[in-house]
């Protein structure tokens, strides 16, 4: 009898479930699109649209596939994204959309908070953060607000991922900016990458990129990834690969 047939297409089917029984947080896919010179946006921090429809549509049917959809305050103020599932086919769930604001600075008129009836929205502040009419005006919108514990003076990425388990969070889909991106592979809290390359270069060296935070001396400190996988969508294309901390000698 042999044993071990189609292991790990089978792990990898149910990665977020075998987490989340293993540790009680949440699978975390961090998602970018970037051009091929390693930019997520220019210097203006204009980013529409980096990759093409394609790759936008399974962008969606990830979102689909998620429990909820992350992004930091920066995000909400600058592109006032839905973050919902929009595939053409009507969804009979919508992913919980997670905000990082630990000083409750989203606008008031966001497009998230107006959609309340279409999923749920959840505001995570820091635990100091105070009560006020701005956050009274949330909860009667329908918003979740959460205080979770800080560190460094954002919200503590670990503490949120023991909040979030707690809600029965088994896959968590991160589309945050480069700071967001850098404190989650810092803390070793991503364990899958969706990184979408597009064919085109913004030639200089003022953009946005993926990460922004001190990196390694020594190109051996960085990151390896393991179990690189390709696909094309028309122009673009996606990497999906894991990360290998264990491997790695640091990650900042």
């Amino acid at each position: 009898m042999k044993v071990g047939i189609l292991e790990e297409e089978c792990r990898r089917i149910n990665e977020s479930y075998i987490k989340y029984v293993q540790t009680g947080r949440p699978f975390v896919l961090l998602k970018c699109a970037l051009t091929l010179d390693g930019w997520m946006a220019t210097r203006t921090g204009h980013s529409k649209w980096i990759t093409g429809p394609a790759s936008r549509g399974f962008v969606h049917r990830l979102r689909q596939g998620a429990d909820a959809v992350m992004v930091g305050v920066g995000t909400v103020i600058k592109d006032n994204p839905l973050l919902t599932a929009r595939n053409g086919i009507k969804q009979s769930r919508q992913p919980l959309r997670v905000i990082l604001d630990s000083n409750l600075r989203s606008p008031i008129n966001a497009r998230i908070f107006k959609t309340t009836n279409e999923g749920p929205v959840m505001v995570v502040v820091g635990s100091r953060c105070k009560d006020s009419p701005k956050m009274d005006k949330l909860k009667k919108m329908g918003v979740e607000i959460v205080k979770s514990p800080m560190r460094k003076g954002m919200v503590d990425l670990s503490a949120l991922m023991d909040i979030l388990g707690g809600k029965e969070i088994m896959t968590l889909m991160v589309e945050g900016g480069a700071r967001l991106n850098h404190s989650l592979i810092s803390g070793r809290l991503v364990d899958k990458f969706y990184i979408f390359l597009a064919p085109r270069l913004l030639r200089g060296g003022d953009g946005l990129p993926m990460c922004t935070g001190r990196g390694p001396a020594r190109i051996d400190g960085g990151l390896p990834l393991r179990d690189l996988r390709l696909r094309k969508f028309d122009q673009d294309i996606m990497v999906v690969a894991y990360p290998d901390y264990e491997a790695g000698r640091g990650t900042g």
